[in-house]
């Protein structure tokens, strides 16, 4: 009998071990749950527009500046990637504390709301702006139509979870500015 108490509970030490592994601090929850949406800041806007259109100029006379065709693409692709590796990141971590579940919940719900739109919108206007066969105000009519769809719904979103992830900073003493 004690050598079962003794196994049950090494086996609760191992499953506790286990389980706060996945329960990041506070700085490191903020880090991944909040300050990781930069990386869609420039969603619905002229700047993301301008990125993709960036991709696609050659330079006449400078070999160096030759394009493959996929480059547009790519940053697309890239951004496609990186917002799924952090819906996972979020997804598995456990919040360390209850103001940091609405967090979580939160930009779970801004990164799942985006993802789609970058996978189809925006790698239609990536593929168009590779293929050079559109012009830039036939890109900048499917930019327009993405903003009027998704812009204010975005902006709240992303907004709140500025809000929530200043005042979790505040609460949480941690070295964070906001502009």
């Amino acid at each position: 009998m004690k050598k079962i108490t003794t196994l049950f509970i090494a086996f609760l030490g191992v499953l506790i071990g286990i389980t706060s592994c996945n329960k990041p601090s506070a700085d490191s929850f903020f880090q991944t749950a909040v300050l990781n949406v930069n990386i869609i800041r420039d969603f619905a806007s002229e700047n993301l527009l301008r990125e993709i259109e960036s991709q696609t100029v050659e330079f006449e006379g400078h070999p160096e500046s030759k394009k493959n065709g996929n480059e547009a693409q790519q940053v697309i692709e890239n951004k496609v990637a990186y917002i799924k590796q952090t819906i996972e990141r979020i997804d598995a971590m456990t919040p360390p504390d209850e103001k940091a579940v609405i967090i979580k919940q939160k930009s779970l719900e801004l990164f799942n709301f985006v993802l789609p739109v970058y996978e189809k919108e925006y790698m239609e206007i990536a593929k168009l702006a590779d293929a050079k066969k559109s012009t830039k105000e036939d890109l900048e009519a499917l930019a327009i139509k993405i903003d009027e769809k998704y812009a204010a719904d975005f902006e709240k979103k992303h907004d709140e979870i500025f809000v929530l992830g200043k005042a979790y900073a505040d609460e949480n003493n941690l070295n964070v500015k906001f502009d």
